[in-house]
């Protein structure tokens, strides 16, 4: 390892789990979260997000999570989150339930939820929302929100 030192925490990159079984929009958002200095771990379906999160969760900042998942679903991806101390924010979303779903995830402890985008729209907005989250949680503990 080059130079000496410990390493200061704030040079390290925030990472993003993003649990979503749409390739494309994973690749979409990691694309632009990658490019606004973010680390990001993908999990395709809410199988491989436990897993990750089971071994990695003291590395995760935030995880953003599609509510409709195979094998386990999102509400329960989050539920895990929240039972666990280590504090992970949650951006929530879904592109083919109801918003009375998004509501749901809210009160299951997701602090941000969002429609998903259609593809080609712009994800900048995501980016905003997550460093709400991660200031948010730095400066006051969690918030809950919605975004439309």
């Amino acid at each position: 390892m080059a130079g000496s030192g410990s390493i200061d925490s704030s040079q390290m990159a925030t990472t993003v789990l993003i649990v979503d079984d749409d390739e494309v929009f994973c690749e979409e958002l990691k694309n632009v979260l990658v490019d606004a200095g973010f680390s990001v771990r993908v999990a395709t379906d809410g199988k491989n997000a436990m897993e990750i999160l089971n071994r990695d969760h003291e590395l995760i900042d935030v995880a953003v999570i599609d509510l409709n998942l195979p094998h386990v679903s999102g509400f329960e991806v989050i539920g895990a989150i929240t039972r666990r101390k280590t504090a992970i924010g949650i951006l929530a979303t879904t592109g083919i339930y109801k918003e009375t779903f998004l509501e749901v995830a809210q009160h299951l402890g997701a602090n941000i939820a969002i429609r998903k985008p259609e593809p080609g729209e712009d994800l900048g907005p995501w980016v905003t929302a997550i460093r709400s989250i991660l200031k948010a949680e730095g400066e006051m503990g969690r918030v809950t929100g919605t975004l439309n």
